[in-house]
């Protein structure tokens, strides 16, 4: 009885995480489009801050999803591991 608690425990768990997975994926698609629309002006400042380029932006918008990517991948293999084990953790 004790190990079934847990194993609905790790599934409830793992279903949270793809979800936020899921949530960050979208946003993070939001983000993309957003960017598309910024304007090309370099050397912009707000305040006494510099603002990043469009460029920059780009490109940190591209490693975030490919970061986002491979953890959704790791996390789909460690998931198919999980079911092997009867999702004992």
């Amino acid at each position: 009885m004790q190990s079934q608690v847990v194993n609905n425990h790790a599934r409830k768990r793992y279903a949270e995480f793809e979800s936020a997975i899921g949530t960050a994926r979208l946003a993070l698609d939001e983000l993309i489009k957003f960017s598309k629309t910024l304007s090309d002006k370099s050397d912009t400042r707000f305040q006494g801050w510099q603002v990043p380029t469009k460029v920059e932006i780009a490109a940190a918008l591209r490693k975030a999803s490919n970061d986002l990517d491979a953890l959704r991948k790791h996390a789909t293999e460690y998931k198919a591991e999980l079911v092997s084990r009867s999702w004992r953790v």
